[in-house]
């Protein structure tokens, strides 16, 4: 894991800004992208997609990181925008491509230039489409709440998870191999047993 010195002061903190991670993977030959998604119509994500200078092909988004806009007396709410966005950008790339940050001028000293994060298959998030699909059709099977998501996310998979973004690749690719399957499943979930009627 390559190491970062933290090079800025925060209200009681330090860390390291945005400018300095962009610079280490500038000297790194790393090129990254952020993009702010929509997962689930609701929530809105930094994602982080990367590349080695030397031509090779941009990654699946990584690392995505939830845009919180907390409020605050001393910004305008655009300010504070503009600070969750550029939060989650740093958070998101220092995920991503596995660097940490430190304080101490030395720690980082003699690290091997990083390499392109590849998650082990299984872990890796599926595509942005591919979740808008899904949640297509669910809502063609009659999933109108978050409430109504998880129970026909659980019919589909047989874990207990609330979004789509938590769907596996695995899972993604049986998934839509089928999908008159999720509309008929995620129907099925969501009718009501005789003992609730």
């Amino acid at each position: 894991m390559a190491v970062i010195e933290k090079n800025a002061k925060g209200h009681g903190y330090s860390y390291t800004d945005l400018g300095a991670i962009l610079q280490y993977l500038e000297t790194q030959g790393v090129e990254v992208r952020n993009t702010t998604e929509w997962v689930e119509s609701q929530n809105q994500y930094v994602v982080t997609t990367s590349s080695r200078k030397q031509g090779e092909p941009w990654s699946e988004w990584l690392a995505p990181v939830p845009v919180i806009v907390g409020q605050s007396k001393y910004m305008s709410q655009m300010q504070a925008l503009g600070s969750a966005l550029t939060y989650a950008r740093r958070y998101s790339i220092q995920l991503a491509l596995g660097l940490a940050s430190t304080d101490d001028d030395g720690v980082g000293a003699g690290q091997p230039p990083i390499q392109q994060f590849t998650p082990p298959q299984g872990e890796v998030l599926a595509g942005k489409a591919q979740l808008i699909k899904i949640a297509k059709l669910m809502e063609q099977g009659g999933v109108t709440t978050a409430e109504q998501a998880a129970t026909a996310l659980h019919a589909l998979t047989g874990r207990d998870i609330k979004k789509t973004s938590e769907l596996r690749p695995d899972e993604v690719d049986a998934l839509l191999s089928g999908p008159e399957l999720i509309i008929s499943r995620t129907q099925t979930a969501l009718k009501p047993t005789e003992e609730q009627q």
